[in-house]
């Protein structure tokens, strides 16, 4: 017959395999060499990363870009040396990124750049202030301080698309609470919209092992 001590280590025992095979779990499950899987992660909107509002026929959608992400995809035409990844990952350790992108709604095709457009005048302006003053429009702020990009980028499609993706990177050092991205839409005219990102998910981000 067990004695009492004899029960209780038993007992602590079971709890302390338990807790082991807890922590494997959550161990495994927060990284991923996966690339597919890694960038599934980022857009499934359940995870808190990628936010999306439509509006007149317009989908807006703001997506959070890690830094394994940003590091991952600028290797590719680079020497792939732990030299080169570690650099990369010091010039992307103080700021957060983000993929700002236009795009029609669902079961309609036209292309974003042109809507309420009536001339190449108009057209010109709007693709020059896409372009370049992008930042007068955008801010992160948080319970401490509104910060407004330090960079701002549209990507370069040549007319051969109908959304178009802003990049948009802050200075910022950590996550240290929540983050709202404020936008004001002064080139579609559809208002101002408001994207919560919360810090446990930005967080929770799996690490992309490559």
């Amino acid at each position: 017959m067990q004695t009492c001590t004899t029960m209780v280590n038993n007992f602590l025992k079971h709890i302390i395999l338990f807790f082991t095979l807890i922590l494997g779990i959550e161990s495994c499950s927060s990284s991923t060499s996966d690339y597919k899987e890694y960038m599934q992660y980022i857009a499934q909107s359940e995870n808190g990363l990628t936010k999306t509002k439509t509006t007149m026929g317009l989908k807006i959608s703001i997506k959070y870009l890690p830094i394994d992400y940003l590091v991952y995809n600028e290797i590719q035409s680079t020497d792939k040396t732990k030299k080169v990844k570690e650099d990369l990952y010091k010039r992307y350790e103080n700021s957060l990124t983000f993929m700002l992108t236009f795009s029609p709604e669902k079961d309609k095709n036209f292309d974003v750049t042109k809507v309420g457009i009536s001339n190449y005048e108009e057209f010109s302006e709007r693709i020059e202030t896409m372009n370049f003053n992008f930042s007068n429009f955008i801010t992160l702020e948080t319970e401490q301080k509104k910060i407004i990009p330090e960079l701002t980028q549209m990507e370069s499609v040549y007319g051969l698309v109908n959304k178009r993706n802003i990049l948009l990177v802050f200075n910022k050092k950590k996550i240290i609470d929540d983050i709202r991205i404020i936008y004001k839409d002064e080139i579609f005219g559809t208002g101002t919209h408001k994207f919560l990102f919360k810090k446990k998910d930005l967080l929770a981000v799996p690490q992309f092992v490559f």
